[in-house]
């Protein structure tokens, strides 16, 4: 069961456009939510997370969904708020695990799915095919879900016979051989305040409580201040000679910023920053003004959260995130327990990795942070003699939402499968097999592909085959509603609405698009076809000349603008 939650993404690699999500998400809460089905029919007494637990990741999910109210684009939001719901019911299925088989099989299933991983990971070397991508999306994903596991393994190394160390110890060596090969920064970074924090607890273990609380003062100190340092700056930082990725990460969190100061309170909506982003422009992000990149997030799971929740959310996260970290570390010094010293540990070490990545979003990360919250929170009990209602009753709502996640993964999977077809079709040139398909896609839970792409944007390509020229405008509205910031969006409506003779309402359209981004081809284009269409053909000439090699790719449009400058 683990294992085909682990491998499902290898099954649709062919069929849909991310492999590595929805599969796993309807997979995932099929599996939780038939454990929690078995849970509320058992005759033992049920046994939940400390209700502190419970009741803060449910008003975060309430907070979450808020958003239906204000965000542009619904499906994603649902589909981004229903993980939260996911989230839970894997930690009340750990806890089950927990309570009724010990902690230690928490970490024997995290292992089992590190063993499959180098298996996969091995067979992909001999095979020459890159799986990782499939699996995990990207290499600094899979490094990030190896960090999380690893910790499990050096439990063991630490605790268990000879012969179980040095089952364990392998297991560590080769992650952490993996991770230095693929050379992933963020992931090096958090090994190394991993081992850092972890040294400084255990050293400080018969320090004075004044101590203990200074020597804590000034780690996090240092850290929130390098990170704030890092935001505060990121436009001046930019300027000196960092990676290309890092520059890229400080350009979007500049961006971020922007959406945070327009939003404090409650954010864009869950799910939404991808579709507000770029408002701000992209002229300055090299991979989307040049390459038409499209952003899903921020690459910070902080800015990210806080963006989108605004204040309300963030604050109810580090409620969450501080009042189990100080639990825990009071636990960890009064028992000295190594186990959920290490665990800790590797939590702070995730917060790093979360400033510079987005494990939020992935299913794999959040059943192995949900992990260790279960492995954090274990011995927490709380009383509920008086609700004595509540255990079975929270259960039973969790089964009910988990159903719902199930459907919306089965209807998102189905939406990717036929968006899939539409881009083929697309390709093939074939209209009325793009507009067949693209209608397909489309349901409430789904309506725009994994890069952002409006599924009315295929329809739309089908309709300008066509020349359908009404349905062409109307279908280029509703992916403007979808996505008003997306420079390709509003280009394709700028097109349409000249094309139906709407020259000035195609002109602020134009304009909008150009702003975003002033290198998008088609954009430039469409700027040039308007101004010939009203009669200004300097202006139409200009805005040829701005596209590279125009006079190869536009004959016919130059001979006709310069005939007519001529005349």
């Amino acid at each position: 069961m683990f294992a085909a939650f682990l491998l499902c993404p290898l099954v649709a690699q062919d069929s849909l456009i991310e492999p590595s999500q929805t599969p796993r998400f309807t997979f995932g809460n099929f599996i939780i939510g038939w454990y929690l089905l078995v849970i509320f029919f058992r005759k033992k007494e049920v046994s939940l997370p400390a209700l502190f637990l419970i009741l803060i990741l449910f008003l975060f999910y309430l907070i979450s969904l808020s958003g239906w109210f204000w965000a542009f684009n619904r499906a994603d939001l649902i589909y981004e708020s229903q993980k939260i719901i996911l989230a839970i019911g894997a930690l009340v299925c750990l806890k089950d695990i927990s309570t009724q088989f010990g902690h230690t099989v928490l970490q024997e299933i995290v292992l089992f799915i590190l063993i499959c991983t180098y298996l996969i990971f091995g067979l992909g070397f001999v095979m020459n095919q890159n799986l990782i991508d499939t699996l995990f999306g990207h290499k600094n994903l899979f490094c990030s879900f190896l960090f999380l596991g690893l910790p499990f393994a050096l439990i063991g190394f630490k605790s268990l016979s000879l012969r179980f160390k040095i089952i364990h110890g392998l297991i560590l060596a080769i992650g952490l051989t993996i991770i230095f090969l693929l050379q992933t920064r963020q992931v090096i970074v958090a090994i190394i305040v991993f081992t850092s924090f972890y040294f400084i607890v255990k050293r400080s273990f018969g320090w004075k409580k004044w101590q203990k609380i200074a020597v804590m003062s000034v780690f996090f100190g240092m850290m929130i201040s390098i990170g704030s340092l890092l935001l505060s700056g990121s436009s001046k930082i930019q300027q000196n000679k960092f990676t290309a990725s890092l520059i890229e990460r400080f350009q979007l969190w500049d961006k971020t910023k922007a959406l945070i100061h327009e939003n404090p309170l409650v954010g864009v909506g869950t799910g939404n920053w991808q579709y507000n982003y770029s408002k701000f422009s992209v002229n300055n992000i090299e991979k989307a003004s040049y390459y038409n990149t499209f952003f899903k997030r921020p690459h910070n799971d902080f800015l990210w959260v806080l963006s989108e929740n605004g204040w309300i959310g963030l604050v109810i996260i580090l409620v969450l995130v501080i009042g189990v970290g100080l639990k825990s570390l009071r636990e960890i010094y009064q028992h000295k327990n190594e186990s959920k010293l290490i665990i800790l540990a590797a939590s702070i070490g995730l917060m790093i990795i979360a400033f510079f990545s987005f494990p939020k979003e992935r299913i794999l990360h959040i059943v192995i942070s949900v992990t260790y919250l279960a492995y954090l929170t274990e011995g927490w009990k709380v009383d509920l003699k008086k609700i004595n209602w509540f255990p079975r009753g929270f259960i039973a709502l969790n089964i009910v939402l988990l159903s719902v996640n199930v459907w919306i993964g089965i209807q998102r999977v189905k939406g990717e499968y036929y968006t899939n077809l539409a881009i083929e079709a697309q390709n093939n040139l074939q209209a009325n097999a793009s507009i067949e398909y693209g209608e397909k896609a489309l349901s409430i839970w789904y309506t725009n592909d994994p890069s952002g792409t409006p599924i009315y944007s295929f329809i739309g390509w089908g309709y300008h085959q066509k020349t359908d020229l009404e349905a062409l405008v109307e279908v280029n509205a509703k992916a403007f509603e979808l996505s008003p910031f997306d420079y390709k969006v509003l280009s394709n409506y700028g097109y349409s609405l000249i094309r139906l003779g709407q020259m000035n309402r195609a002109r602020l359209v134009l304009d909008e698009a150009y702003r975003i981004n002033s290198n998008y081809e088609p954009t430039l284009l469409n700027q040039s076809v308007l101004a010939f269409n009203t009669g200004n053909y300097r202006a139409a000439m200009e805005w040829l000349k701005g596209i590279k090699g125009y006079e190869k790719k536009y004959p016919q449009n130059l001979e006709r603008i310069q005939r007519h400058l001529i005349e």
